[in-house]
């Protein structure tokens, strides 16, 4: 795994330091970040779930899972979503208990401290899923989310950050909500995973690469999920070391469900497999991808999840957030047998206006 340890979290990391001459970054300035060394604090029941067996269903090529385990607090207070790159430790929190403060980012032995993305005044990022670009950049994916009463918790357009530069946006990318992304060497492309303002999950896919390294300005849409991925809460995308892709995603009071394909158009109609059901971890969402270990010839994929605690009207809500962690097998699959998986259905989503 160590390509995924490369050029981005080295950069991250020399300006997180303050050795690039970038002391406009202040609270990623290591010298102003005791937290970097702080130890992460573990909830005094540290429980375990068992999920039942997965469902086998036919085409799919994932599972076993392993039991669910609460985690510690991955950036230093208790929060929710901690998102990560595979393989780096790194994690980018959301909103943490009352009373924690602002969002924060966990780089290992490097920084814990607030998510330093300008953003405009009572606002504040809620990561929304990662990517690995073309040269091992890191991304993170943000919506930019008012402080304010029923704003919800994501938003209609998503920023696109290299870690390199943690202060400022690359692109935003308007008219896709809970995005993330992965890289697809046999095209040269990034592909793109989000929610269509019409509430479906749906695919983007960039000009090639090598000919616009402005990717964020090149997307078109490949088309939408079908049946029970086609949901509108937190998702996220990855490349796998084989080849092909995973997409694990989330629904409100739904489980999470995973698809593969060997290409981005045969994930919107790849048969789905329940992961984590919310009788087994009520209120379950925000998976993301952690870790891919070869092992015996099969991907072992690290997963983790949040819970909010207890959702409910004035009174009766209370925010308690917690992260878990389980891991599943995917087995490569059969390339197809023609140059796409099944076709996709027909996208609806017109081409996207998208600001640098």
């Amino acid at each position: 795994m160590a390509q995924l340890i490369r050029k981005g979290i080295v950069s991250a990391a020399i300006a997180l330091s303050g050795l690039t001459g970038l002391s406009a970054l202040g609270s990623f300035n290591a010298s102003s970040s005791p937290a970097a060394t702080a130890k992460a604090h573990c909830p005094s029941d540290r429980r375990v779930y068992f999920q039942p067996p997965l469902a086998k269903n036919i085409g799919t090529n994932i599972g076993p899972i392993t039991p669910l385990k609460m985690e510690c607090q991955n950036t230093g207070h208790q929060d929710d979503l901690d998102l990560s790159i595979p393989g780096t430790g790194i994690a980018i929190g959301a909103d943490g208990i009352p009373g924690s403060g602002y969002p924060k980012i966990h780089v290992p032995g490097v920084y814990d401290g607030n998510n330093p993305l300008s953003v405009p005044q009572n606002t504040r990022p809620i990561p929304t899923g990662t990517a690995i670009g073309p040269h091992g950049e890191h991304y993170a994916f943000y919506a930019i989310v008012p402080y304010k009463k029923g704003a919800g918790f994501t938003s209609p357009n998503t920023a696109v950050v290299d870690l390199a530069h943690p202060t400022t946006a690359l692109f935003t990318l308007h008219g896709i909500s809970q995005a993330s992304g992965a890289y697809d060497p046999k095209t040269d492309r990034m592909v793109i995973l989000g929610n269509t303002r019409s509430g479906h999950r749906a695919l983007w896919q960039s000009a090639p690469v090598g000919k616009n390294s402005a990717w964020g300005n090149t997307l078109r849409p490949l088309g939408t999920f079908s049946g029970a991925m086609d949901a509108k809460r937190e998702s996220q995308i990855v490349a796998l070391p084989k080849g092909g892709f995973l997409v694990v995603g989330a629904g409100a009071a739904l489980p999470i469900q995973a698809v593969t394909a060997s290409t981005p158009q045969g994930l919107l109609t790849a048969a789905a497999t329940e992961l984590v059901t919310p009788q087994t971890l009520p209120q379950v969402y925000g998976p993301t991808i952690t870790n891919i270990q070869e092992i015996n010839g099969r991907q072992v994929v690290t997963m983790r999840v949040s819970t909010y605690g207890i959702s409910g009207p004035p009174g009766i809500d209370h925010y308690d957030p917690h992260t878990y962690t389980t891991t599943f097998t995917v087995t490569p699959s059969a390339p197809p047998k023609n140059t796409a998986d099944t076709p996709a259905k027909k996208s609806v989503t017109a081409p996207l206006k998208i600001k640098g």
